[in-house]
């Protein structure tokens, strides 16, 4: 119990908005505008359209199949296209659904009954996220792979006009923007003013430090 109270305190003090993303990027510069996001944004995932308030396969309902193993060690270009697409329709479709449904108030990050001062008003003049634009340069196999083989890492930018881009070289640099995209917004406390993040503009670039990610020693 000590020890949880202790990390809150932590939190309270030192961490504000952006260096509470985790892990802590490469490299990050963030505003001081306020974007609001909802349901309606539109992805795109290299140029298709992956969600618009719900979840749209771009294989439809046969989706699922290219989860099997077997496609992704399959030697051909075509398979190893659609393992990349399923996954990064799966991370959208999950990342999404998070963002909209589960998006914290940051009540830790400010003093006691000082969070109004940060947040900032819904007023009638919003300025909305559009369109968060995803671009994969290069389709890799992703079926367990060793440590290296797979690029990482990804760059994320929203302009003070709305528009989010994540850019990188496999689906696991997809994966990674994602998740640091939903950290930079909140829940306002006040129920049905919406999500907003007062970061506008943001611009990040990250790549792992080390090869490893983890390393068990038994």
């Amino acid at each position: 119990m000590y020890f949880l109270c202790l990390i809150e305190l932590v939190l309270t003090v030192f961490v504000m908005p952006g260096s509470a993303v985790w892990p802590a990027p490469q490299y990050i510069t963030t505003g001081h505008s306020t974007l609001w996001i909802e349901p309606t944004v539109q992805v795109t995932y290299n140029g298709q359209k992956v969600w618009n308030n719900q979840p749209s396969p771009i294989f439809g309902q046969a989706n699922e199949q290219f989860l099997d193993p077997e496609v992704y060690l399959a030697e051909d270009g075509a398979a190893s296209l659609r393992s990349n697409e399923a996954i990064v329709q799966r991370a959208v479709t999950r990342s999404m659904k998070t963002l909209f449904d589960k998006s914290l108030v940051p009540w830790k990050q400010h003093p006691r009954h000082e969070l109004s001062k940060f947040e900032p008003y819904p007023g009638p003049k919003k300025v909305f996220v559009s369109n968060l634009c995803i671009t994969q340069k290069s389709y890799q196999h992703n079926f367990k792979p060793l440590a290296g083989e797979v690029d990482e890492s990804y760059n994320l930018t929203i302009s003070q006009d709305g528009k989010a881009i994540i850019d990188a070289n496999s689906a696991f640099g997809v994966l990674h923007g994602l998740e640091t995209f939903i950290q930079l917004f909140y829940q306002h406390s006040v129920s049905g003013r919406g999500i907003y993040t007062p970061l506008a503009p943001v611009d990040i670039i990250d790549t792992p430090k080390f090869k490893h990610r983890g390393l068990n020693l038994v």
